[in-house]
């Protein structure tokens, strides 16, 4: 089941392969990390695997018909 939350200009939803090396080249700016935990492949797929797990998890933000990814929000279990 596609699960995914819908505004009149933003597009939450779970993760698809091809956000893979748009959320690297996003994780690669110093910017945008500097208050952040390192992310790579592997918190990618960390990410994707949550969802299977717990039912929630990070999505993907997406602003339709502009831009296929523009960041990531959401919740996680902390261990």
């Amino acid at each position: 089941m596609a699960i995914a939350l819908r505004t009149a200009r933003l597009l939450l939803r779970r993760w698809r392969d091809e956000d893979t090396a748009p959320f690297l080249e996003m994780s690669a700016d110093s910017g945008v990390m500097e208050y952040l935990p390192p992310a790579d492949e592997a918190w990618a797929a960390r990410a994707r695997a949550h969802w299977d797990e717990h039912g929630f998890g990070q999505w993907v933000a997406e602003v339709p018909g502009e831009a296929s990814f523009i960041g990531v929000v959401g919740l996680g279990v902390v261990a």
